[in-house]
């Protein structure tokens, strides 16, 4: 697809943060129930979809960051580190574009400038995290015995 990505907007099926089960340890949430959730951008519409089972870490970055960026956060900010880290299995976005979506998803949950340049800039540091994890990798739990998400690329949805 040509052009810079623009994310417009986003809407899941139905709250995220009454999905995961803060009971895991190590900063780890385990999803109760499947959700959908779809994110509009000038080139189409991704689907995100997420089974009962998956695992996501919330904001990336260590506790430190916690001061300026909530490791949850609001319901939009829960989505924003969710797509993140969907994004980050490296099924249909590159590396780039994970980032800049990230970046700018904040800014439309009216995180200042820097707050989401410095989510962006945290992330960006490497690119170790990005792809299908490897057997030992925590994330792997996520993609074997079974994959537990999907990602659906570009569709014209009318999402009025």
């Amino acid at each position: 697809m040509k052009g810079n990505l623009v994310i417009y907007r986003w809407i899941a099926g139905h709250p995220v943060s009454d999905d995961f089960d803060q009971r895991v340890p190590g900063r780890w949430y385990r999803m109760r129930r499947a959700n959908t959730i779809w994110v509009v951008t000038n080139r189409g519409t991704l689907r995100y979809h997420y089974h009962e089972g998956f695992y996501f870490d919330g904001r990336s970055g260590g506790p430190l960051v916690d001061i300026v960026l909530p490791n949850l956060g609001t319901e939009d900010e829960i989505i924003c580190w969710l797509i993140h880290d969907l994004n980050a299995y490296g099924t249909f976005l590159g590396l780039s574009d994970t980032n800049e979506m990230l970046r700018q998803m904040l800014r439309k949950t009216g995180k200042c400038r820097a707050k989401a340049s410095l989510a962006h800039w945290t992330v960006s540091r490497s690119s170790s995290w990005y792809g299908e994890p490897k057997h030992g990798e925590r994330e792997y739990i996520n993609v074997f015995p079974e994959q537990l998400f999907q990602v659906y690329p570009y569709a014209q949805v009318n999402m009025a």
